[in-house]
């Protein structure tokens, strides 16, 4: 898919996600020539810090915005393992960095681009509210951390497999027959080379009508070791394309469904070691992509209503055995 004519029709050209990530992405090493964040700030202060922070990376704004002629609409998300309040304070007392939510809604004003607020545990939810809940929670100083829906699971998808997968049939579902550009902006590049071959090996977890662009930008290795033999980083404030995927497939609008069911199995497996951890999601991912496109046993012809809930079951149990099973509901209690 190219997306090169700037004199295409507003309705003909294609809609840009940009996904960022945020420790070590827009937030990693750029961050040493500033002082550590402080909540107790005023406002002028912290206002101060954040223009700093998105001065230093012009290099990933600048190339969005010249671009932004070649499709009807730009819109910004969070691709961050920060997916709740929880996760977001953890990661900011221990990198003495500000909150995602409040720079990326800082970034969103100063570039002019929308930002969606769709996290991770709003598919989780089970109390109506929709997506952009979790994040208006995290925002709101009086909503303590045990009212908000959580989401353990983040690093036991740290590849951000499933992250993208939800993000990607999300933006397909939402905009039927619609072209798509979603783009993944991160600075570990194992992690985009891992999201490359995956879904490279799967295109028909892809809609047709989307392309996924992975790219680097943040933090690198810069080849060389410290005193103690720490790997040196420097943050690289260039755009780097990694790879493209094209989609092959066709909406799944029950992909909610399935992402919940993929969450509570990365629960329920949290407790056991990296090696179990990582041996029953290859297991899953396998079962899935089998189920959906090679002969799978459901029983529907159609590809854009099945689900992979069978799947999910049956590669649960053959890993261990009926206590393992997961609820059709969708609460998190294991």
């Amino acid at each position: 898919m190219s997306f090169t004519a700037d004199d295409m029709k507003a309705e003909e050209k294609p809609v840009r996600i940009c996904c960022f990530d945020f420790d070590g992405q827009i937030a990693g090493q750029n961050l040493a020539d500033l002082a550590d964040w402080s909540d107790a700030w005023s406002q002028d202060e912290k206002d101060e810090y954040l223009e700093a922070l998105y001065q230093s990376n012009q290099g990933l704004w600048e190339p969005i915005l010249r671009d932004a002629s070649l499709y009807s609409e730009t819109l910004m998300c969070s691709i961050s393992l920060r997916q709740s309040q929880k996760l977001d304070k953890n990661n900011s007392r221990n990198n003495c960095s500000p909150s995602s939510f409040v720079v990326l809604e800082y970034f969103s004003g100063k570039m002019g681009i929308p930002l969606d607020k769709f996290l991770m545990p709003d598919v989780l939810r089970t109390d109506g509210r929709g997506d952009g809940a979790t994040w208006a929670d995290a925002c709101n100083p009086a909503v303590s951390s045990e009212d908000q829906v959580d989401y353990p699971p983040a690093h036991y998808d740290a590849q951000k497999i499933l992250q993208l997968y939800t993000l990607m049939q999300r933006a397909v579902v939402q905009r039927p027959e619609r072209l798509i550009l979603l783009q993944v902006f991160d600075d570990k590049e194992e992690y985009l080379a891992a999201m490359l071959e995956f879904y490279s090996k799967y295109p028909k977890l892809l809609s047709k009508d989307l392309t996924l662009q992975l790219l680097h930008h943040g933090d690198k290795e810069c080849g060389s070791r410290d005193e103690i033999g720490r790997e040196l980083v420097s943050f690289d404030d260039s755009c780097v394309s990694v790879g493209f995927v094209g989609g092959q497939g066709m909406p799944h609008p029950t992909y909610r469904d399935w992402v919940c069911n993929y969450v509570r199995l990365l629960w329920m497996i949290g407790g056991e070691s990296a090696d179990q951890q990582e041996k029953l999601k290859t297991l899953l991912k396998n079962a899935i992509s089998e189920y959906f496109f090679d002969g799978g046993d459901d029983t529907s012809d159609d590809e854009s209503t099945a689900t992979p809930t069978r799947a999910v079951f049956t590669a649960c149990e053959r890993e261990g055995g009926q206590d393992r099973a997961v609820s059709s509901s969708h609460s998190l209690t294991p």
